[in-house]
């Protein structure tokens, strides 16, 4: 994804919803009268929105249903104890909601499963909820495939009609076909799994680190007031006027100590605990010999990342590791396991604080050709 698709078309999906976030809990203030309330669903619902509109360019509105819902209530019954969850009334969710969350928690059956490749494909055929899911979703992704490729079948380098990642997917084969000299592809499996993928995943990871973001800044006040301070520097003409900044500014606006609080909620956190990957040739990691079909597991929250490394003999790294190993920083051993984002700032040569992404290991997300959204599979 170019850095103009996540300012142009994702940026201001991000920005909507996050905004329909912050006024569901406003209500939610306003009705709870200093009660505690859960912001899980809510967070759950608000990444919903995030990546749907991301993924097809419309609008869930499952917040704002849920702010109409409240706005209209005077009052909701109290907890005597101060100290104990209020609960909400939640506005019905819509079937394309449902069906994506419902895909989202098959994840668990093959998770749980001796046999989980066979469990998890005929659950997803016989059971009833799975199958209407699967069929809503086939439906959706096929409709929004052809409506895209509408657009992009006439004007494939039409740049300004690109709203959201399936109409940058179909473009881009447009544009790939028409080099190549063939027909375009622009509604295979493999397209259709792609964005099924930056549905599911993106949803997950969204929420999940939205999550550990409010539990980190809870839980580090002092982080969260220079935050606070620090964007309010940045954004001095949203502050002056009383507002939010929009979205392109905060898209253009670089602000180092927001990249380290991002990065370090990452890395301490880890909204993915594990990377995978299958051997595709025979082969040997650190003396270690890893045969052809060998699933590795490349933990991000051990060793290294949050807690102090394995020693590693240096005679068993291979050219290639020796010559990468000091490409990143290490990170301060008696320290490794606090949550500080100042490990990522540092002074340049004006003096300048910058953020530095290879102060040290960390990999809160996939990385090579399978790491990030929109990678052709021939490539």
């Amino acid at each position: 994804m170019s850095p103009a698709f996540l300012s142009n078309a994702a940026g201001p999906q991000m920005h909507k919803n996050a905004l329909a976030l912050i006024r569901l809990w406003r209500e939610k203030a306003r009705l709870a009268r200093g009660h505690p309330f859960t912001a899980i669903e809510d967070v759950k619902a608000a990444a919903m929105d995030i990546i749907w509109g991301a993924t097809f360019g419309s609008q869930m509105n499952v917040s704002d249903a849920q702010t109409t819902l409240l706005s209209g209530l005077d009052h909701i019954e109290q907890p005597i104890d101060t100290g104990s969850e209020i609960v909400f009334p939640r506005a019905p969710e819509p079937e394309s909601f449902k069906a994506i969350m419902t895909i989202c928690d098959s994840v668990a059956i093959p998770i749980k499963s001796l046999l989980p490749r066979f469990e998890h494909k005929w659950s997803m055929k016989l059971i009833p909820r799975y199958r209407k899911a699967v069929a809503l979703k086939d439906r959706l992704i096929k409709e929004g495939l052809q409506s895209a490729w509408k657009k992009f079948s006439v004007a494939a380098d039409d740049d300004d009609a690109v709203k959201c990642a399936l109409d940058l997917v179909v473009q881009r084969e447009a544009q790939v076909a028409k080099k190549e000299g063939r027909a375009p592809e622009w509604d295979t499996a493999d397209i259709r799994d792609e964005l099924l993928g930056f549905l599911v995943a993106g949803h997950d990871t969204s929420s999940t680190s939205l999550l550990w973001g409010f539990k980190r800044m809870s839980d580090h006040q002092d982080v969260q007031d220079k935050l606070r301070a620090t964007l309010r520097a940045a954004y001095p003409r949203a502050v002056e006027a009383g507002e939010l900044p929009t979205a392109k500014e905060i898209s253009t606006t670089r602000i180092p100590y927001l990249d380290a609080v991002i990065e370090e909620i990452h890395r301490i956190s880890g909204a993915v605990a594990i990377n995978m990957r299958v051997a595709t040739v025979d082969t040997e990691v650190l003396g270690h010999r890893i045969p052809k079909g060998t699933d590795v597991f490349m933990v991000t929250q051990g060793p290294g990342f949050i807690m102090p490394s394995i020693p590693v003999d240096e005679n068993v790294r291979s050219a290639t590791s020796r010559e990468s190993k000091d490409k990143n920083g290490m990170w301060d051993e008696a320290t490794i396991d606090k949550f500080d984002p100042e490990r990522w700032l540092e002074k340049d040569s004006e003096g300048s604080v910058v953020f530095n992404s290879r102060a040290g290991p960390t990999m809160p997300f996939g990385a090579g050709p399978r790491g990030c959204f929109g990678k052709s599979p021939r490539s």
